[in-house]
């Protein structure tokens, strides 16, 4: 009787609890995140790169244009996300984070082959060495990844992985040295088997892993992007479900956002109108360069640091 009761106890002790609302407060944030390079490695992409974006399963990225995320807004999304039970409490309800939520987000494939990571190379990681390979400089930028990526004007297996690199590293996650992130490439077992691969669970992993590593002081380094734009989506599959396209990312954009945050300050509300206004499916838009620098913290990492980087401090008013 003793150790069933035991049992129970710790039964009970260990199921994830619900997440509490948090509102909005004047706490300070900073964030990694930098979503205007993406737009900066996406704009003026040619025929053939637009190709293979497409036979890989990301065709819907050549629509994005969101070059910052409100970081009030960041934050209070943040510190109501659950990594244990993958809930986003948003006081009127909660959203469930699910690979289905990350498809209609971005709109990437969710197959049935699993994105892992190898923290160190391996001599099977035949594709990631292919990468590293590109770069003969001892110091690597995520400039360098872009500017190869830019050259690469006929597409092809370099171009899909320098592209997959940006991707995961800007919309998943960098690491506390801002490093860019090519250890999912030892997933990779064959270019045509990118489009079967679960990218939306890798995006939850990384979402997962990135704030529960968060204190709360220290600066963000996971996909923000995902979060705001889950959170824009949601709100507007309730007010008008209509106009909440998938991908989300199609119409979804930095005024958007904006709005959204002031919603939050109690100085404005996000009108239908407003989002009709905001939807944009131009991809002319161009992107401020970051400028960074590149070092090696181990042999088999090519590492990045902001010199200027996106990082924003933010004091917000109170829910009202």
């Amino acid at each position: 009787m003793s150790s069933g009761r035991q049992f129970r106890s710790r039964s009970r002790k260990d199921l994830p609890t619900s997440q509490p609302f948090m509102l909005h407060t004047d706490t300070e944030f900073e964030t990694k995140s930098t979503p205007n390079d993406l737009c900066c490695a996406l704009n003026g992409l040619s025929a053939a790169q637009k190709a293979d974006l497409k036979d890989m399963g990301f065709a819907s990225l050549t629509t994005y244009n969101i070059h910052k995320i409100p970081v009030g807004l960041g934050r209070w999304l943040l510190v109501n996300y659950s990594h244990e039970t993958n809930e986003l409490n948003v006081g009127s309800h909660v959203i469930k984070v699910t690979t289905s939520k990350v498809h209609d987000v971005f709109g990437v494939p969710m197959g049935d082959i699993p994105v892992y990571e190898h923290k160190r190379k391996r001599t099977t990681d035949f594709f990631r060495e292919e990468w590293k390979n590109q770069f003969f400089q001892k110091s690597v930028t995520i400039n360098d990844v872009i500017q190869k990526l830019k050259l690469q004007r006929q597409g092809g297996k370099l171009f899909k992985l320098n592209f997959l690199v940006l991707f995961n590293s800007i919309m998943g996650e960098t690491t506390k040295r801002a490093a860019v992130n090519p250890k999912f490439l030892a997933s990779i077992g064959d270019e045509r088997d990118i489009c079967k691969m679960d990218w939306c669970s890798y995006m939850i992993t990384c979402l997962n892993r990135t704030k529960e590593g968060w204190n709360g002081k220290e600066p963000y380094y996971g996909p923000l992007t995902f979060l705001a734009v889950l959170y824009a989506h949601e709100l507007q599959l309730k007010r008008n479900p209509e106009n909440a396209i998938t991908p989300a990312i199609k119409y979804v954009t930095n005024d958007y956002l904006v709005d959204l945050e002031s919603s939050l300050h109690g100085k404005a509300l996000i009108s239908n109108d407003n989002v009709e206004a905001h939807v944009q499916m131009d991809e002319g838009r161009t992107a401020v360069d970051q400028n960074v620098n590149v070092s090696r913290d181990e042999e088999d990492e090519i590492q990045f640091h902001s010199t200027n980087a996106d990082v924003t401090s933010v004091q917000t008013g109170l829910l009202s």
